[in-house]
């Protein structure tokens, strides 16, 4: 394993692919000696039926037993590999019923509890300032409007000379109120 205070995490992710790499080596070898042991008993079977050689079909006899024998115990292994999937597959759905439907309720409980704190909030916190604040808004509307006729009747005199300029001031001043 890697020396711990080292920083670089390469040499751990070395050492796992050699182990995940492992077991493909295994599988290449196996099935090379499979391959090589069917191609002999092929060879053996041909010269034993070209032959008509008895001992060579005693060999034969031997070998299909001890074919027969190994794939048994392929096959006892693959029962057991079965029954071991099934007791697993029997422990998820356990777990499932007993972990995950818990962990979903407390989940639902925990939406309906923001659900009811949003509307809650939205209710008693968040219409409220709106309010406020539209009152703010109109009242500073009306007293911007009480300013523009204020503006408008302070007006001097001397500004107005003609009576297109008076007619123009009234049209204002009718404007704003």
């Amino acid at each position: 394993m890697a020396d711990p205070k080292s920083t670089s995490i390469e040499p751990i992710v070395q050492e796992s692919d050699k182990g995940g790499r492992s077991w493909l080596r295994y599988l290449l070898i196996g099935l090379s000696a499979f391959g090589v042991f069917i191609l002999i008993a092929l060879i053996l079977t041909i010269i034993g039926a070209i032959t008509d050689n008895q001992v060579l079909i005693r060999v034969l006899a031997g070998l299909r037993d001890f074919v027969i024998v190994v794939l048994l115990l392929v096959g006892i292994a693959i029962a057991v590999a079965l029954v071991a999937l099934a007791f697993q597959l029997n422990v998820l759905i356990a777990m499932l019923r007993d972990e995950i439907k818990p962990l979903l309720r407390d989940t639902r409980e925990t939406l309906t509890t923001v659900r009811g704190t949003a509307t809650f909030v939205s209710r008693n916190v968040t219409r409220p300032v709106i309010q406020a604040a539209s009152f703010v808004a109109s009242v500073q509307s009306l007293f911007s409007q009480i300013g523009g006729v204020r503006k408008s009747l302070r007006r001097p005199a001397s500004t107005v000379t003609t009576k297109a300029d008076l007619q123009r001031a009234a049209k204002r001043a009718k404007r704003d109120l």
